[in-house]
């Protein structure tokens, strides 16, 4: 990334963070959250869908299908192996041009949980932590818990229109994982 798209990036971040949730109407400031540490911000989001984790995991990890489903993240690309880096480009919003990183993969535990963690330019400048847990419901049915954990000396820069874009981006894959998931389960699709 060029020394000029930072600063631009850098010059329209400047809000406070908001923490996110799959309903707009629990939205909230992370400071409401015990946020306080100036170079963290965290944006958290659940979701529940009426499938078995089995099946959202098959939709989670059919990295090939992004493009057709994800408004959010659009390719990723490689093995999510523990230790070892996949590409990924996300687009928050449609005015915001597609970001493209390579992550180290953090957690890959089938059917529960996929972590990883990237870094702008280097560890400690700005990284960030994302995460898919599914949490099985007795029902039969999972809970998402989608977030993300930014770290590092730029993090006060970046809050603002990149948290806020990035809470209704969580918001828009949820939905989509949502969607894609019940109709797989009750046959209408397929995952």
């Amino acid at each position: 990334m060029s020394t000029a798209k930072i600063l631009v990036i850098a010059a329209v971040f400047l809000a406070p963070p908001m923490m996110a949730s799959a309903e707009p109407s629990l939205r909230r400031p992370a400071a409401e959250a015990g946020l306080q540490n100036p170079f963290t911000a965290s944006l958290e989001s659940e979701i529940a869908i009426n499938a078995p984790p089995a099946t959202v995991w098959t939709i989670l990890t059919d990295f090939k299908a992004y493009p057709s489903w994800n408004p959010f993240i659009r390719r990723i690309a490689g093995e999510p192996v523990v230790g070892g880096k996949i590409e990924i480009t996300v687009q928050t919003s449609p005015s915001a041009g597609p970001l493209e990183f390579s992550p180290v993969v953090v957690t890959f535990e089938p059917g529960r949980e996929f972590t990883w963690r990237g870094s702008l330019l280097f560890p400690g400048v700005f990284d960030g932590i994302h995460s898919f847990k599914l949490i099985p419901l007795p029902d039969g049915s999972t809970r998402l818990l989608h977030s993300e954990r930014f770290v590092g000396a730029l993090t006060p820069v970046f809050r603002g229109q990149m948290m806020r874009d990035t809470d209704i981006a969580f918001a828009k894959m949820n939905a989509a994982l949502k969607a894609r998931a019940e109709a797989a389960a009750s046959g209408a699709g397929r995952p």
